[in-house]
């Protein structure tokens, strides 16, 4: 969880969170394009324009990932879109922020670590009950 403090007209901490309990999930491999893999969330107590939250890819994991995950700017999904491949990356580290609508805009970000499990298919079963 991260804590941004800033005093002034923009004066309220927001945090970001993901839903569930874990900033942490685990998906199989070629999960589908369009899956939602977690739902952060941030909170601005702020009132008027100032709440307003949009959520963001950071940018190096735009740089990295961009091909695979993305974030939607106004609900905070993490959306797998692109190949979920085990043999590229077993972990992803994706650095998910949200930017309030202030005039000096507070950001929060966080990691959500993905992981990924290989999904195993009949071929695979065939193959190991045949050895």
């Amino acid at each position: 969880m991260i804590q941004l403090v800033e005093f002034g007209i923009n004066e309220f901490i927001m945090l970001i969170t993901a839903s569930g309990t874990s900033m942490q999930v685990t998906v199989t491999e070629n999960i589908a394009v369009g899956t939602t893999v977690v739902q952060v969330t941030a909170h601005d107590q702020d009132i008027g324009d100032n709440a307003a939250v949009k959520y963001f890819l950071g940018a190096s994991s735009q740089q990295v990932y961009g091909d695979v995950f993305s974030v939607d700017e106004l609900t905070g999904d993490v959306i797998v879109t692109g190949e979920v491949d085990r043999e590229r990356a077993a972990v992803y580290h994706v650095m998910v922020g949200a930017r309030d609508a202030g005039s000096e805009p507070l950001v929060a970000e966080a990691t959500v670590v993905i992981k990924v499990s290989y999904r195993i298919t009949c071929a695979d079963k065939l193959q190991l009950h045949s050895n």
